[in-house]
């Protein structure tokens, strides 16, 4: 069976690999779908309670959030892209010596198509 072609730019080493959704033998924006859940949580969650004794008082607040996700985007999580620099969050970058244990796809000077398209490897639980 051929190999998906890639349309965004050439894949090297290291670089996010996407998945062909619709099996048309390519991979561009028709291979989007909707993956985990908005930024808006569909349950938040709030206690609030307090006691009051001999003139001191105790406040608790708790809160929280779930089926919620966090897209990272922009500078700090897309290294050199758009002019923009590094954080510590590249740290972990793929390169041949880290290939196995890499938490974050190779660096580029240039802009590079292929690691900062929308997916899910960009997205976090942003249950709280």
């Amino acid at each position: 069976m051929k190999s998906p072609t890639q349309t965004f730019t050439d894949v090297r080493p290291g670089d996010i690999k996407y998945k062909d959704q619709n099996k048309d033998g390519k991979i561009d924006s028709n291979d989007y779908y909707p993956i985990g859940y908005t930024s808006m949580p569909q349950i938040t969650l709030e206690l609030h309670g307090g006691i009051t004794f001999k003139g001191f008082d105790l406040d608790v607040f708790f809160q929280g959030a779930a089926n919620r996700t966090v897209y990272c985007g922009g500078k700090y999580y897309h290294a050199f892209q758009n002019d923009g620099k590094v954080s510590s969050i590249a740290m972990g970058r793929w390169t041949p010596e880290t290939a196995e244990t890499a938490t974050y796809p190779r660096l580029s000077s240039e802009n590079n198509l292929n690691n900062y398209q929308a997916s899910s490897f960009w997205q976090k639980n942003g249950n709280f």
